[in-house]
């Protein structure tokens, strides 16, 4: 028997036994063992959440990140305003005049 022969075959009875024990563990454990995290809220499918609060609105078209949220005050809507042109001005590889680069 060569040398890597053996190293081959010492390795695969080492993998087999790891495997083995590893096996042994995972079949030995038992979910009323494991500690009860109570802190954690319930999340009830019934529940009304929304991902943006207050802010949260349904628009699934093209045009959805265009949609000022709703509450905004006039300083907040005026942003977005500024927001909007900035996004859809055409951006042109240097060098350029004006709006050189990839994008806002």
């Amino acid at each position: 028997m060569t040398s890597s022969n053996w190293v081959r075959k010492l390795l695969s009875y080492l993998l087999l036994i790891v495997s083995a024990s590893m096996a042994a563990i995972f079949f030995s454990l038992n979910v009323r063992d494991l500690p009860v995290v109570s802190h954690l809220p319930i999340f009830n499918a019934h529940d009304n959440y929304q991902a943006g609060g207050i802010t949260t609105f349904y628009n699934r078209s093209s045009h959805a990140f265009s949609q000022p949220a709703p509450g905004l005050n006039a300083q907040e809507m005026s942003l977005h305003t500024q927001g909007d042109v900035t996004f859809d001005a055409v951006f042109v590889t240097a060098p350029a005049p004006v709006n050189t680069g990839l994008g806002p």
